[in-house]
């Protein structure tokens, strides 16, 4: 708004509190704040907002409303990331690699080849003692 100046101070803005107040139908006399229903052919608005008679209320209680579905929204946002990080440590438990034993695994395997190479020289040297027997 705007403010003149002098000793008494008077508002000079041109916003005002209007009430407002709409028809329900052609047939009813009755009222209604900010309707909803009967807006034209296959028209309407669903704010789920009740019993506002001025601008200011409605878009008050417009504001809270909107304020309400985030907390909620942020909620579930909240929740979701819970439920994957939980489903992401579950799939990670059942199919992940566990270091310590493919370890001591691949300690088996290397002790295992280095056996079979050690019997596998013991055969080539008896082939070849054998081969030198014969010549």
């Amino acid at each position: 708004g705007s403010f003149s100046v002098g000793p008494p101070v008077s508002d000079q803005s041109a916003v005002e509190s209007v009430g407002y107040q709409s028809q329900i139908s052609t047939t009813d006399t009755s009222t209604l704040g900010f309707r909803e229903d009967f807006l034209g052919p296959s028209g309407g608005v669903s704010t789920d907002i009740i019993g506002s008679n001025s601008l200011l209320d409605f878009a008050q209680k417009m504001i809270n409303q909107h304020t309400q579905e985030l907390i909620i929204l942020e909620d579930r946002v909240s929740d979701d990331n819970t439920f994957r990080d939980l489903l992401e440590d579950q799939i990670l438990n059942e199919s992940g690699v566990n270091l310590d034993e493919e370890l001591s695994n691949l300690i088996v395997v290397q002790t295992a080849y280095a056996a079979s190479a050690r019997v596998v020289n013991v055969v080539d040297e008896l082939f070849q003692e054998l081969l030198n027997a014969v010549r």
